[in-house]
């Protein structure tokens, strides 16, 4: 394929101080020719409709955090609100803290060179999370014991 051998040009090229405008052009040029048009592709995208798809996603869990606050503040139970943004973010850091358990080791990979980088990102903000998750935790039960 001329697009993945473009493609090791590219890395090569970054490491070598080569002109990358050219290499980027004769890249666009191979993809032109095995049928993909990346400059139409990018034009057909209705950045309207995605950031207001967007918008809305983001007010619609902010109105369902909300919604939930006015409940356990109406019941009673502000002490174990959690708010549905955070514990989705602890349980998705959660979760690839045991990808391997979970089968998920393998998910998305077949990459080449970010690999190693990218799961080490994700492992450092995963780890935060997770911290930042149990000493929230913390301060919640020593807060509950001077309160008994």
């Amino acid at each position: 394929m001329p697009a993945a051998v473009t493609a090791e040009a590219l890395a090569a090229a970054a490491s070598n101080n080569v002109d990358v405008g050219s290499l980027m052009y004769q890249f666009d040029n191979q993809l032109n020719r095995a049928g993909y048009d990346l400059k139409g592709l990018f034009r057909s995208i209705d950045i309207h409709t995605i950031g207001f798809l967007t918008l809305v996603v983001v007010g619609a869990v902010l109105l369902f955090d909300l919604i939930n606050y006015g409940i356990s503040v109406y019941l009673g139970h502000t002490s174990t609100y959690s708010s549905y943004g955070r514990s989705l973010a602890t349980n998705a850091a959660r979760l690839w803290e045991h990808r391997d358990q979970y089968d998920l080791s393998a998910l998305g990979r077949g990459g080449r060179g970010l690999d190693s980088s990218v799961t080490n990102v994700l492992d450092s903000l995963a780890e935060a999370i997770i911290k930042y998750d149990e000493e929230e935790n913390i301060v919640e039960d020593e807060n509950k014991t001077k309160q008994i």
